[in-house]
């Protein structure tokens, strides 16, 4: 018969089985507050005009039951001086939780244990204290997730005869497996030439000043080989430049700097997929003759997924002996696929409608995106949510701010039909301008998702099986059976207790077929026991 057997087995004689499940999945929130102060060369602060915030990647360590994750929230500050100019202060804080692993007894987390978190500043709230002191309260959202070898075994009840047999009816499924891992610091750096992206300005060694900098993470391409994910894309580059001298606007400058780099990642297989997120941990910048020169340090996290198709025991019976059987329902992802995804965002308002007064002129504009729901539409993958986009506005030598919320969409070909759609992810406005013509407010952005996405699912699995008396039989005693339409090879020789090879060699039965094949008794009348 065409069924399929594990190696495995318990210390009673019964089938382990062994898959990857979620050991723990839990979202914590904290708060990460501090006061700061700012160094004494820099300006007093007249307005707070943005606090953007950047949860960097964090480090973990499990023992004892409890994961520890730590890291940093990096802030740049960005405020109006007294002179009406625009300043940056740079900054952070750091930060930690912990999370208890109540994984059970089932699971072994000491077998290829894979945690990771996905942290992201929800929420900011800062304030002026002082000339030169402020203090920062930031609502840090982590979600974290923790997979572990999940055992199965067979509980046995009573003691099977020498004489007696058994049978195990095997099934086989695709069975989702997914690995972390993180890039170690690489760097990415570059000049600009401002006579190249400014013609017509004679002096670029005193004129401009370097107001701020960020540096945003574009995932291009990603392919898994042999334990890597090798990943291609571009560090985008914003500066916001000031030219020195009465009524000159700061610039803002966008710049994107190519790069290639591999992760080792658990389970990056050959036909796996790869989700990955880029951080910048350090920018440094600096003027030189007209030049900006420019130096990023990156860190790549990289959430993989393959299948691995595993063999389970659905059913079970003693041959010559009554016996019995009960299943558990074990929940089972399925992998579907990753997506790196890069979309452009075009959106116009009025400045009626967003509150924009008239002969205001937009100095700056940054944003945050979010994903709110994962859903499946004809085929297709929709990934929906919002972005937040923070503007800085000048009106007569004066700094304001404006927030203008736009919703986002983004869809994906090939969904296959699911029971339950899971995902887990992260979006981001990787680069923004914006410009007032007139009455209206034209804002285009460039944004990145990166999402996991995975079927949830069940399969169901002998978990214990029970041994009673032998079935005696008198000598010369033949039984006669009459298959139902619902019958198979399969249940005749659970009910009666017979070994299968016994049935279809002596009813000379199709045994090219699986003993649970509806049709595995379409033609047949009856059968000798």
């Amino acid at each position: 018969m065409d069924d399929f057997y594990t190696k495995e087995r318990g210390a009673a004689g019964g089938q382990v089985l062994r898959i990857q499940r979620p050991a723990c999945e839990r979202t914590v929130v904290s708060e990460v507050a501090g006061d700061f102060s700012l160094p004494d060369y820099q300006p007093e602060i007249k307005r707070l005009l943005r606090v953007s915030a950047t949860a960097q990647p964090p480090s973990h360590y499990i023992g004892g039951g409890v994961a520890e994750f730590s890291g940093t929230v990096d802030y740049c500050v960005l405020y109006a001086g007294n002179d009406g100019q625009i300043y940056c202060f740079p900054t952070s804080t750091e930060y930690s939780f912990r999370v208890p692993m109540e994984a059970g007894a089932d699971f072994d987390l000491n077998d290829g244990l894979v945690a990771y978190a996905l942290c992201e500043p929800e929420s900011i709230i800062s304030r002026v204290s002082g000339p030169r002191r402020m203090s920062i309260k930031c609502r840090l959202r982590a979600d974290v997730k923790a997979h572990g070898s999940y055992i199965v075994e067979e509980k046995r009840k009573g003691t099977l005869p020498a004489s007696c047999g058994e049978e195990r009816l095997f099934a086989e499924r695709e069975c989702g497996v997914c690995g972390y891992g993180q890039s170690d610091p690489f760097v990415v750096s570059d000049e600009v030439v401002l006579d190249r992206e400014y013609p017509g300005n004679t002096d670029w060694r005193a004129d401009w000043r370097i107001i701020s900098g960020d540096a945003q993470v574009m995932i291009g391409e990603t392919k898994c080989n042999n334990g890597r994910v090798n990943c291609r894309g571009d560090v985008v580059l914003k500066l916001l430049l000031q030219p020195e001298g009465e009524g000159n606007a700061p610039v803002s400058l966008l710049r994107k700097l190519p790069f290639e780099q591999s992760i080792t990642a658990d389970g990056a297989q050959i036909n796996g997929e790869a989700a990955v997120t880029g951080c910048c941990t350090e920018l440094s910048l600096g003027m030189e003759e007209g030049r900006v020169l420019c130096e990023a340090e990156i860190v790549l996290s990289a959430r993989t997924q393959w299948g691995q198709v595993i063999s389970y025991a659905c059913d079970w019976y003693a041959t010559g002996c009554q016996s019995d059987c009960s299943h558990s329902e074990i929940a089972v992802p399925t992998p579907l696929r990753c997506v790196n995804a890069n979309l452009t965002q075009s959106e116009t308002r009025t400045t009626e409608e967003l509150g924009i007064p008239d002969g205001a002129t937009l100095v700056d504009v940054a944003g945050v995106a979010t994903v709110d729901r994962v859903e499946q539409e004809r085929g297709r993958y929709v990934m929906s949510g919002k972005c937040r986009y923070s503007l800085i506005l000048s009106l007569d030598g004066e700094m304001s701010t404006k927030e203008v919320e736009l919703p986002f969409r983004y869809v994906a070909e090939g969904a296959q039909e699911t029971k339950k759609l899971g995902y887990e992810g992260q979006a981001q406005v990787l680069m923004a301008k914006g410009r007032l013509d007139g009455q209206s407010l034209a804002i285009d952005a460039e944004l990145g998702i990166c999402m996991r996405l995975w079927d949830e699912d069940s399969i169901r699995v002998v978990s214990a099986t029970t041994v009673g008396e032998r079935m005696e039989r008198r000598p010369g005693e033949m039984i006669l059976c009459y298959p139902s339409r619902q019958d198979t090879v399969w249940s005749v020789g659970k009910r009666y207790g017979a070994p299968l090879d016994g049935l279809v060699t002596k009813n000379r039965l199709n045994d090219e077929k699986r003993a649970d094949d509806p049709t595995s008794l379409s033609e047949v009348r009856v059968i000798a026991i």
